[in-house]
């Protein structure tokens, strides 16, 4: 920087500079001790104040200092731009003309063509006053003030807001903001971080809409604070016309709950909460719901109680121990779906749980008991776990790869009117890994099983029944896999195929031991390379058996395709009775794996996975998905067929349309113009030839800060009490403002 010079005259000094500014710091000016704002702790250094001028003049007769030409003056964390400035030393003020810009600590821009303020920035009087507030909303006024006090208020007269950031000039036309409010004294309170409007008026596209004597809302860049929000409103058939005032509370930054009062014409009131806490052990969460209303289960349509409760936590005793839960329970079966709340689940858990890090150990101990919702369920059917145990131990990889493994679990099964079961098991596993320089991969695996079973069933005729089981189960299996690749100029091509062989006792299916675990078991490519392809610990599969499977792809080196197919299969060596007709492995060749993915351009993407039946080429199910993308089009489709399930010991699982099903989901989304965009989707069933469920929303977002549509949907399910429906969701919403919602 070149050197500043200073001449003295009889009417005063004037300062230049040769091209850059001159930096001039002013000090003691007797300010009082509370006045000075901190810019880095030291209170020294905030009580002075730094210009920056094209030129300036100092006018010792009146003590003022006149800078001219891109004025910048900073104070603290205050920052003031102008082509003007005089600063009067001995009535402490700064005055400040033309393209007067000033910059709050907040990140908040004050623009104005006249300002008198104090030496410290922080108070004064504005003319013709806009502010551009630290998310880009804008505050348009014809006079400003900043009080002195501590809450750093701004008060202007005649004042509107905007959150829209869109320019106000559309060519050679004036355009109104999409809306704002427009009050006759704005408040915009920056310490409590609130705007106030005294006697508001809300506009849309220039046009006044609603008025309202006082409203208030929380500053732009406020995250979360206690208020009504949105509230709700609308019809459902079987419930009537409805409404609700949402009330958000957050008493600390830890803790925030929302209670919703909603009041239904046919039914009564309905009160709705959650709560969520966040402290530094762990996070809480409660929601739930209680009404007072008709069920299914009564047939007189008396009311009852009805509702629903969710709780899910986890909590850490220490670094390596923790604990927590997740409780769902509902009064009844259908309440859940009939009121649109919660999630839509078929089953419920209620499960208490600790859990334990310790090295390579890991320790769990768990309660778990489940509520059916399904119409089929069998309430006496459903057990208790009280309790399961586990333990875990995984021992560090050796110089030549050996590893090895401990499991230990424990778990009792109480049933209202059946039998009790309790299960005691020990598992251990060796692996030793081998890769050949060629780059085949083995691996060969050692299991040592033992289990302990022991059943206690009481009735009046036999009250102290109980018999005690022991299986005792080695198993070996080796893997092998040669992965291929060969890297082109435009494509690079990868074959995998691999194989599993394992040998087990056979004769391991014992009818005494009731099936709790296995009974969700599908003959799937998850299933496929697998010791034991069943799940869980009840049925363990007999015999030798070998996996075998190939992985093909290909992917283009500008990737603009990829795809990948895979065709895997079992073979058993001995004929047994594990898996019953219809399973997918009830013969010594199983049902044929397919399974494969294409993609092209990044804009059409294509999977299948199918099941096939060896014997008169039956297809046993087919899934089909498909996304193509056109420019800002998105078609979506996807098929299904699914034959009859049955588990390994032959348990149907039906759904509640029957054994098999096949159903078809098309949906496209689009834009209309620049700022509309339509979705549309129908769900149908084909094996009943009718269709579940179809949705049409549309929804316009003329700019950044308005948004509204429709969105309308048609549910053909029937469930007890829960009856087909039809719901439509108007949406209008208002950026920071909320909206309402009508269904």
């Amino acid at each position: 920087m070149k050197k500043a010079w200073y001449r003295d005259s009889g009417d005063g000094g004037r300062m230049g500079r040769y091209g850059l500014a001159v930096v001039m710091t002013l000090l003691g000016y007797g300010m009082a001790q509370g006045d000075v704002m901190a810019n880095d702790g030291n209170e020294e250094q905030s009580d002075k104040l730094y210009i920056s001028a094209e030129s300036m003049t100092h006018l010792k007769e009146k003590g003022h200092v006149v800078a001219e030409g891109d004025v910048h003056i900073a104070y603290g964390d205050y920052v003031l731009t102008a082509q003007k400035v005089i600063l009067m030393r001995k009535s402490d003020k700064v005055l400040a003309e033309g393209s007067v810009r000033l910059f709050f600590p907040s990140g908040d821009v004050m623009v104005s063509e006249r300002a008198e303020l104090s030496r410290d920035l922080s108070r004064g009087i504005v003319q013709a006053v806009q502010m551009v507030l630290r998310q880009k909303e804008r505050v348009a006024a014809v006079s400003g003030v900043l009080t002195p006090d501590e809450s750093r208020k701004i008060v202007m007269k005649r004042a509107g807001y905007t959150p829209c950031a869109r320019c106000s000039l559309i060519g050679e036309f004036y355009a109104p903001p999409t809306w704002a409010l427009y009050a006759e004294t704005v408040e915009h309170d920056d310490r409590n971080q609130e705007i106030r409007y005294y006697h508001v008026t809300l506009t849309l596209f220039g046009f006044p809409v609603f008025y309202l004597p006082y409203y208030a809302h929380p500053d732009p860049r406020v995250k979360r604070r206690s208020g009504f929000l949105r509230p709700i409103f609308g019809r459902h058939s079987p419930l009537g016309v409805f409404i609700g005032m949402p009330y958000y509370f957050a008493p600390t930054p830890s803790l925030d709950a929302t209670m919703t009062p909603i009041y239904y014409r046919l039914t009564g009131w309905l009160f709705q909460g959650e709560m969520r806490w966040n402290t530094p052990q762990g996070a809480l969460l409660v929601e739930g719901a209680v009404t007072s209303a008709a069920s299914f289960e009564r047939t007189d349509q008396s009311r009852i109680t009805r509702g629903y409760v969710h709780t899910r936590a986890n909590f850490g005793i220490t670094p390596h121990i923790r604990w927590g839960w997740d409780v769902y329970h509902t009064s009844d079966d259908t309440f859940s779906k009939l009121f649109r709340i919660g999630e839509n689940l078929q089953v419920l858990k209620r499960e208490i749980y600790g859990e334990g890090f310790f090295g390579n150990s890991y320790v769990e101990i768990r309660t778990m008991s489940f509520q059916d919702l399904r119409p089929s369920a069998k309430k006496a059917e459903q057990a208790d776990v009280l309790p399961f145990f586990s333990y875990h131990y995984g021992s560090d990889r050796g110089t030549n790869g050996t590893s090895w493994a401990m499991d230990v679990e424990s778990v009792r099964l109480d049933r209202n009117d059946r039998e009790d079961k309790q299960r005691l098991s020990t598992e251990l596993t060796l692996h030793q890994p081998f890769l050949l320089e060629s780059g085949h991969r083995f691996d060969a695996k050692g299991f040592l099983r033992t289990d302990a079973y022991f059943f206690d069933w009481e009735d009046t005729e036999t009250p102290n029944n109980k018999r005690t089981l022991f299986r005792f189960v080695p198993r070996a299996s080796l893997r092998w896999r040669f992965p291929m690749v060969h890297v082109g100029d435009k494509v690079t091509y990868m074959i995998e195929p691999s194989w599993l062989l394992a040998v087990a006792p056979n004769g391991l299916r014992d009818d005494r031991i009731t099936d709790d675990e296995s009974i969700g078991f599908e003959w799937n490519p998850l299933a496929l390379f697998e010791e034991n392809h069943l799940i869980g610990s009840d049925v363990l599969e007999s015999g030798k058996h070998v996996d075998y499977g190939v992985t093909f792809s290909q992917e283009g080196s500008d990737g603009l395709f990829y795809s990948d197919i895979f065709v895997g299969q079992s073979y058993r060596f001995d004929k047994s009775t594990d898996y019953e007709l219809g399973s997918g492995l009830d013969d010594r060749l199983s049902y044929l794996l397919l399974g494969g993915k294409f993609s092209l351009l990044q804009r059409l993407t294509l999977s299948y996975d199918g099941i096939l039946r060896p014997k008169g080429v039956d297809w046993r199910s087919h899934k089909v998905n498909s996304a193509l993308s056109l420019g800002s089009i998105r078609i979506t489709s996807s098929y299904s067929k699914i034959g009859e399930r049955i588990t390994a010991l032959g348990r149907q699982r039906r759904s509640s349309r029957g054994g098999g099903r096949e159903d078809m989901t098309h949906g496209i989304s689009f834009p209309l113009g620049s700022a509309v965009n339509v979705r549309a989707s129908i769900n149908y069933d084909i094996t009943e030839h009718q269709t579940l469920d179809y949705r049409f929303s549309f929804v316009h977002r003329p700019c950044d800060c308005l948004e509204w549509g429709v969105d309308f949907r048609r549910n053909f399910t029937r469930d007890r009490d829960y009856e087909p429906s039809d719901s439509i969701n108007f949406i209008f919403k208002l950026k920071h403002l909320g909206g309402a919602s009508v269904r």
